[in-house]
Protein backbone atom coordinates (compact mmCIF):
# COMPACT_ATOMS: atom_id res chain seq x y z
CA UNK A 1 0.00 0.00 0.00
CA UNK A 2 2.61 2.22 1.20
CA UNK A 3 6.25 2.11 0.29
CA UNK A 4 9.45 4.56 1.57
CA UNK A 5 12.55 3.49 -0.34
CA UNK A 6 16.01 5.49 -0.35
CA UNK A 7 16.17 6.58 2.71
CA UNK A 8 19.42 7.69 3.88
CA UNK A 9 20.62 5.99 7.02
CA UNK A 10 22.83 8.81 7.98
CA UNK A 11 19.28 10.80 8.39
CA UNK A 12 18.96 12.61 12.08
CA UNK A 13 15.21 12.64 12.30
CA UNK A 14 13.85 9.34 13.38
CA UNK A 15 12.61 7.56 10.19
CA UNK A 16 9.58 6.31 11.60
CA UNK A 17 8.00 9.30 12.87
CA UNK A 18 8.22 10.47 9.17
CA UNK A 19 7.37 6.94 7.19
CA UNK A 20 3.81 8.12 10.09
CA UNK A 21 3.73 11.24 8.62
CA UNK A 22 4.62 10.55 4.78
CA UNK A 23 1.73 7.89 4.96
CA UNK A 24 -0.32 10.38 6.34
CA UNK A 25 -0.21 13.05 3.87
CA UNK A 26 -0.08 10.22 0.95
CA UNK A 27 -4.05 9.13 2.86
CA UNK A 28 -4.95 12.56 2.63
CA UNK A 29 -3.71 13.06 -1.23
CA UNK A 30 -5.95 10.65 -1.96
CA UNK A 31 -8.66 11.30 -0.08
CA UNK A 32 -8.07 14.68 -1.94
CA UNK A 33 -8.33 13.22 -5.01
CA UNK A 34 -11.36 11.20 -4.61
CA UNK A 35 -13.25 14.17 -3.45
CA UNK A 36 -12.37 16.12 -6.42
CA UNK A 37 -13.37 13.68 -9.12
CA UNK A 38 -16.62 13.24 -6.71
CA UNK A 39 -16.76 17.31 -8.22
CA UNK A 40 -15.91 17.18 -10.93
CA UNK A 41 -18.52 14.18 -11.70
CA UNK A 42 -21.45 16.42 -10.13
CA UNK A 43 -20.23 19.67 -11.89
CA UNK A 44 -20.57 17.88 -15.32
CA UNK A 45 -24.15 17.18 -14.17
CA UNK A 46 -23.71 13.09 -13.56
CA UNK A 47 -26.40 12.55 -11.06
CA UNK A 48 -27.13 9.19 -11.59
CA UNK A 49 -23.17 8.45 -10.34
CA UNK A 50 -21.47 10.75 -9.21
CA UNK A 51 -18.64 8.48 -7.72
CA UNK A 52 -17.77 7.89 -11.87
CA UNK A 53 -14.55 8.98 -12.33
CA UNK A 54 -13.19 7.98 -8.15
CA UNK A 55 -14.18 4.21 -9.28
CA UNK A 56 -12.14 4.98 -12.50
CA UNK A 57 -9.14 6.16 -10.53
CA UNK A 58 -9.59 3.27 -7.08
CA UNK A 59 -6.70 1.17 -7.92
CA UNK A 60 -3.55 1.95 -5.76
CA UNK A 61 -1.27 2.80 -8.25
CA UNK A 62 -0.70 6.28 -6.91
CA UNK A 63 2.77 7.65 -6.37
CA UNK A 64 4.37 10.48 -4.28
CA UNK A 65 8.02 11.27 -5.35
CA UNK A 66 9.66 13.08 -2.79
CA UNK A 67 12.73 14.57 -4.96
CA UNK A 68 15.68 16.38 -3.22
CA UNK A 69 18.00 18.02 -5.55
CA UNK A 70 21.43 19.90 -4.27
CA UNK A 71 21.72 23.48 -3.90
CA UNK A 72 22.50 25.72 -6.77
CA UNK A 73 24.52 28.75 -6.81
CA UNK A 74 24.59 31.57 -8.85
CA UNK A 75 26.39 30.22 -11.74
CA UNK A 76 24.45 26.98 -11.80
CA UNK A 77 22.24 28.66 -13.92
CA UNK A 78 18.30 26.85 -15.18
CA UNK A 79 18.92 23.25 -13.70
CA UNK A 80 15.71 21.99 -15.03
CA UNK A 81 16.49 21.59 -18.59
CA UNK A 82 13.96 19.14 -20.74
CA UNK A 83 13.53 16.27 -19.28
CA UNK A 84 10.36 13.62 -18.21
CA UNK A 85 9.28 12.00 -15.28
CA UNK A 86 8.00 8.85 -16.10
Amino acid sequence: DFVVSGTSSSSSLDDTAITNDLKEWYHALRNTKAILLHCIAVGLGMTDDPNFFVKLHNENNDALRLLKYPPGNVTTGNRCKEHSDY
